[in-house]
């Protein structure tokens, strides 16, 4: 199947405008800043129906940014450090997670969480303050996206695990993990990925059970001192780890056996003496905010061998969110602010899907970026019905049609349809190798997936858009 994009370029292939980049970036571009005050910490980011929206956490207070448009951000509200009646300070440390309509802010400068409610995305609302008898301070906040779990961390107090999905506005303390201090975290399908900071070791907990949790094993991290944060693959067999001081590295494991995880590969961006603060893994790409890189995008489709793909070098970045359906990155800069930036290796979501009986729409995904050359890149659907046939249908322009209640979003003109089944877990994979012909730099190629449905509008469901870029890395 190597030759299928190939082939459709050959068919039709078009030309882009020549990718320009500034001195500081490669295969990035800038889109736009939000600049308003001289000092940030963390990012994250919601979406909802009417568009996409960053959460920057200032020095002095929160920022909600509408980046619908994200050449021209626009801040829609700012809620000082003290506001809501809270006693907190100022702080050099704020952090935020955000499930369903509501986001949750903690700091190191008060006690307490914040909740935000954002079903009105245009017009964010303060709640309430919650837990301001439960720690005096916190430094992280993760959520459980699956259960709809908070897990506020570095207190002085342990790890609190709040279940947020229940009453988003009036949560409950499920229970506090004690020792050792835990810095940051992630969870995914009931296990934490912990990092244990005072250790420099990557614990593997299973929260299946809460209040209960058990201990699944211990990997001392490469790197020098500082376990800073952690974040897993989809399918769970891969997490990637930083180490918060100067050559750092990120570093890549093999957690397929949550019980003996082995370490794969290490990253380290531009020099010796980089420094890397947060990763998030979206699609099989590694997006990597660096003290002193900036934004460093790295592709694991071979986790036992890195290859950094894009980049934009702010100056201090602390973090980023690249989980938008536009492919915008977001960008904290400790002292420039937001950055919107759009790399070539992310793929772009568009249009509508067609739900499945069980009302899910199957989710489009790619594995590894489309860099010319990659024999690793894949087509992906997941959240499908489990054991069927699906096809994949790509090609290289878009549509906006309704086919007796399907939506279709690839156009058929030219198009490639590719049979693949589901498994167990609704989750189909297809291998398209991209070629090596630099004449492809700047095709782009769009695909969606369609699922058997006896249920659905043709016997189908279907999936959203995507569009990517083939590029030189």
């Amino acid at each position: 199947m190597k030759s299928i994009i190939a082939g459709l370029a050959g068919v039709a292939l078009l030309a882009a405008a020549p990718f320009v980049a500034a001195q500081t970036s490669k295969n990035a571009q800038l889109l736009a800043r939000f600049d308003p005050t001289s000092s940030y910490n963390d990012i994250w980011g919601y979406e909802s129906a009417t568009g996409e929206y960053a959460i920057l956490g200032g020095r002095n207070g929160t920022y909600f940014v509408d980046c619908s448009n994200p050449s021209q951000p626009v801040q829609l509200a700012f809620f000082a450090s003290n506001s809501g009646g809270s006693n907190w300070s100022n702080s050099t440390w704020r952090d935020m997670k955000v499930f369903g309509n509501y986001a949750y802010v903690v700091t190191e400068g008060g006690a307490g969480m914040k909740i935000f409610d954002m079903t009105n995305p245009t017009n964010p609302q303060f709640v309430k303050m919650w837990g301001t008898g439960t720690w005096t301070n916190a430094h992280n906040i993760a959520m459980d996206f699956q259960n709809g779990i908070a897990y506020v961390c570095g207190t002085r107090s342990g790890m609190h695990i709040i279940d947020v999905k229940t009453d988003p506005i009036n949560p409950t303390l499920i229970t506090t993990f004690r020792t050792p201090y835990i810095h940051d975290l992630s969870v995914q399908d009931n296990i934490g990925y912990l990092s244990d900071q005072n250790g420099n070791r990557l614990l593997l907990i299973d929260v299946s059970n809460l209040p209960s949790t058990s201990s699944l094993s211990s990997t001392p991290l490469q790197g020098r001192s500082v376990s800073h944060n952690t974040w897993p693959t989809a399918d769970g067999t891969i997490c990637a780890t930083t180490n918060e001081s100067s050559g750092g590295p990120t570093a890549f494991y093999d957690v397929s056996n949550k019980l003996n995880p082995q370490l794969l590969s290490t990253f380290l961006a531009g020099s010796s003496s980089a420094l890397p603060h947060n990763v998030f893994i979206q699609d099989r790409v590694a997006y990597i905010s660096h003290y002193s890189e900036g934004l460093r995008c790295v592709d694991i489709s071979n986790p036992t061998s890195p290859r950094e793909v894009a980049y934009y070098d702010t100056t201090n970045a602390w973090g980023c969110y690249p989980f938008t359906s536009s492919g915008t990155v977001y960008i904290s800069d400790i002292s420039s602010g937001l950055y919107l930036i759009k790399p070539r290796c992310i793929a772009t979501r568009y249009g509508t899907g067609t739900p499945a009986s069980g009302g899910t729409i199957p989710a489009v995904k790619h594995f590894g970026s489309s860099y010319l050359g990659n024999g690793n890149f894949r087509f992906e659907v997941r959240e499908a019905n489990p054991n069927t046939i699906a096809y994949l249908l790509i090609g290289l322009s878009s549509t906006n049609a309704n086919i007796a209640g399907l939506t279709l979003n690839v156009a058929l003109a030219n198009g490639a349809l590719l049979p693949a089944t589901t498994d167990a877990n609704g989750f189909a994979s297809i291998p398209i190798g991209v070629p090596n012909i630099p004449a492809l730099d700047g095709t782009k190629v769009y695909s969606q997936w369609f699922v058997t449905d006896v249920s659905g509008p043709l016997g189908l469901s279907a999936s959203r858009g995507m569009v990517q870029e083939l590029f030189l890395p």
